[in-house]
Parts: C-alpha cells; sequence; structure tokens
C-alpha cells in the first residue's frame, strides 16, 4: 500500500497538483468507505450505539456469549428490530468473526475491537474518540 500511496503522490505532482493532494484525497475515500460500511452494516451500527449510549466506561470487555446477549437486550430496549436481519450473528462465534470483519471499520467510528485469547476469550472493546465524532 505505501508503493501506492508514493506512486500516486508523485503522479499527482507530476500532473500539477498540489503537495499530499493526493494522499488527502486518499484518505478522505478510506474514511468514506470505512463509514459506508459502518452505516450499511446492522451489526456495526448496534455495536457503536451500545458502546456510546449504554456503556459509561472508556474501555470494557466481555465474553462473546455475554457481549451477544447485551446486544441483543439494547436493541430490544432501543426499540430496534434486528430480528430479520441476516447480518446480525445468531450465536457468539459468528459474532467474534463478524466482528473480526469489521473491527477496521468501526475505528473510524472511535471504537477499537480485540479479543483476547487465554483460558477464556474476552471482546474488548475501547472507545477512542477521534476527530470525526467530535
Amino acid at each position: 500500500m505505501a508503493d501506492f500511496i508514493i506512486w500516486g503522490e508523485t503522479i499527482s505532482r507530476v500532473l500539477g497538483y498540489d503537495k499530499n493532494e493526493f494522499i488527502k484525497a486518499w484518505e478522505s475515500n478510506t474514511e468514506t468507505q470505512h463509514l459506508s460500511v459502518i452505516y450499511n452494516d446492522s451489526l456495526a451500527t448496534l455495536v457503536i450505539k451500545y458502546a456510546f449510549n449504554k456503556r459509561s466506561e472508556k474501555e470494557f470487555g466481555m465474553e462473546p456469549d455475554e457481549l451477544l446477549k447485551e446486544l441483543k437486550s439494547y436493541a430490544s430496549e432501543t426499540d430496534v428490530d434486528y430480528s430479520s436481519d441476516k447480518q446480525l450473528p445468531k450465536n457468539a462465534v459468528w459474532l467474534t468473526r463478524k466482528l473480526n470483519t469489521i473491527k477496521t471499520d468501526l475505528v473510524s467510528a472511535g471504537l477499537e475491537i480485540d479479543e483476547t485469547k487465554s483460558n477464556e476469550r474476552i471482546i474488548w472493546i475501547k472507545k477512542s474518540y477521534n476527530e470525526h465524532l467530535q
């Protein structure tokens, strides 16, 4: 990816664009792609709402089963019907897989997802309040 950015920036300067204009455009496009995934993914939206509206801690961790139960409970508390949504996991294994798929996108929304694997699996969610949220 670094080569792509270097070549793109070099070519844009040869074409007469200002310094770092290619990099700014690339970053903007990447951010737009992440936000598009978030807005079109029910689980991503639910996790973001749960983390920022329900949890006061900056960082919290739960076993996947417990997190799935909490997310389903939060969805019902807020009158959001996710029961027919095919994107929402039906069990803890699929929740973990799905979160791993979207965790790069969630960073754009100010959440970092990490998983500890020892005797028990814990999914850690950390709020990282970036400049896009303020």
